[in-house]
């Protein structure tokens, strides 16, 4: 009777251990699978806005990096510049998305560095976006006005970089 008694326990406790495992399973996918949508979500929403011009290139699922790039185009199709998105959606800020971020980076060379997030840092909480170690740090629900903002200062770089090069031409002549 106690060797039947300890099978039970065993099969009691193992099924216990069975039900919390599942749920951390379910957690981890369904935050998996939330942090997915949020990307396809901001992909989506560039080319909404950037399609016509620019380019929005994912990276791969599987493959080091952030979530997407934007190339910035001008009318004529030259490209201007580069926009570095990265998507988290967590319940907390990490410090370290950002050493990775600038990690990331080496291999797209983008000039500008740009993180999505659920939870923003505790300096930034009641902003809508902030900059910390170079990068604009903003919610989704910002994602639009932000891009447009800085897919302007990208062109306006560009407009006195030309002018610059014609300038400085011009006095070599």
């Amino acid at each position: 009777k106690l060797e039947i008694m300890q099978k039970e326990k065993l099969i009691s406790d193992l099924k216990t251990q069975l039900d919390i495992t599942q749920r951390k399973i379910e957690q981890n996918s369904s935050s998996q699978l939330i942090g997915e949508v949020q990307e396809l979500r901001l992909e989506s929403l560039l080319s909404e806005i950037h399609g016509d011009t620019d380019n929005i290139v994912p990276i791969p699922k599987g493959v080091n990096g952030a979530d997407c790039y934007q190339e910035v185009k001008s009318d004529s199709g030259v490209l201007l510049g580069k926009i570095l998105y990265e998507s988290k959606f967590t319940q907390s800020f990490s410090k370290g998305w950002l050493k990775k971020m600038h990690e990331d980076n080496r291999s797209i060379n983008a000039e500008i560095l740009v993180l999505v997030t659920k939870t923003m840092p505790k300096t930034l909480e009641d902003q809508r976006f902030g900059i910390i170690d170079g990068i604009f740090i903003t919610r989704l629900s910002f994602v639009k006005p932000l891009s447009i903002l800085l897919k302007y200062s990208i062109l306006k770089v560009s407009q006195v970089q030309m002018q610059y090069k014609g300038h400085e031409s011009k006095q070599k002549v």
